[in-house]
């Protein structure tokens, strides 16, 4: 996912942009995330982490991967309601909150 993202981001020209989003949100993201969805709900229901009780850095890494596909186009986890809550409780933890409260912004 995160190739995609990069590419989008670094397209040289807003044609080139657009292309790539409509490839990656069209095609490539919903096999990931269907992927990811089915991996999450393998571990309590859904409910839980990727990989154990724990956050670890699998939650980590698909909540900072995820925050650019959702800034871009909002709607993309809609269909993956245990994907989107995983989001939500990760960016919900306080130190995680307070950082993206007061992080510089940038472009990606």
């Amino acid at each position: 996912m995160y190739g995609r993202l990069q590419a989008i981001w670094q397209a040289g020209s807003d044609t080139a942009r657009t292309n790539l989003m409509d490839q990656s949100y069209g095609e490539n993201f919903p096999t990931l995330l269907t992927g990811l969805e089915k991996w999450l709900i393998q571990n309590n229901g859904g409910d839980g982490f990727f990989v154990g009780k724990k956050v670890t850095l699998a939650d980590l890494s698909f909540t900072a991967i995820s925050y650019n596909m959702v800034e871009w186009k909002p709607d993309v986890l809609d269909s993956y309601p245990k994907l989107a809550a995983l989001k939500t409780k990760i960016e919900g933890i306080p130190r995680i909150a307070e950082w993206i409260e007061k992080r510089p912004v940038t472009e990606f």
